[in-house]
């Protein structure tokens, strides 16, 4: 009989060791299934880490280039607006010296014909002088 129960004690405990080793075959194939689930996962990850990465570069390299542009263009309209403000003020000097020329010349002329209508004004006072005195020798 103790064969008997031995051999129902093996059994048992094969039974039981059968059923652990089903149960470790089911979570290590469980284990390698997640594992490949989650080495999947990482690879998407990182490719759409890789695609956001390159988005990201790309939007980088075209704000850069429209600040460039806009630099350019801005500096492009300062020399411009520069340059004709120069002109401006060259134009505006060029008139100024031709005015203050042409005041000069007209002041001049003023002299002179002060200066003229001063000498005449005397030779006429000298002469009505010379007439007035006439005149008293006369009356």
């Amino acid at each position: 009989m103790e064969r008997i129960e031995i051999t129902e004690k093996y059994n048992e405990l094969k039974g039981k060791l059968d059923q652990r080793e089903d149960e470790l075959n089911h979570k290590n194939i469980n284990f390698e299934k997640d594992g490949a689930l989650m080495k999947q996962q990482i690879k998407f990850a990182e490719a759409k880490a890789a695609e956001m990465q390159t988005q990201y570069e790309r939007t980088v390299q075209r704000y850069e280039d429209r600040i460039k542009i806009d630099k350019d263009e801005m500096q492009r309209e300062l020399k411009d607006r520069s340059h004709r403000l120069l002109e401006e003020k060259e134009a505006a000097e060029a008139k100024y010296q031709a005015k203050r020329k042409e005041l000069k010349d007209v002041e001049k002329r003023l002299i002179g014909l002060t200066s003229t209508g001063e000498t005449e004004k005397a030779v006429l006072q000298q002469k009505f002088f010379n007439l007035e005195q006439e005149r008293e020798k006369l009356i």
